[in-house]
């Protein structure tokens, strides 16, 4: 989902959202991502609706497969 407005918007930050999530980047690379994402809307967009997701694929693993048993072989 984007913003109304912004769908022809691209960003050169756009490809630092992933690594960032998922701790990825660098120190620098991080802070030069978190100081622009205050200051852009598609990225701020974008990284909220890529967290919700990945928070809730991490709630449904939580869920479905942390009370499973550990197979014995």
């Amino acid at each position: 989902m984007k913003s109304e407005g912004l769908e022809n918007l691209v960003c050169e930050f756009s490809d630092a959202i992933v690594p960032y999530l998922y701790g990825e980047a660098s120190v620098s690379e991080s802070d030069r991502f978190e100081s622009h994402v205050a200051d852009c809307p598609a990225c701020t967009d974008e990284f909220a609706e890529l967290s919700f997701s990945r928070y809730s694929v991490f709630e449904w693993k939580k869920d479905e497969f942390v009370p499973m048993p550990t197979p014995q072989i």
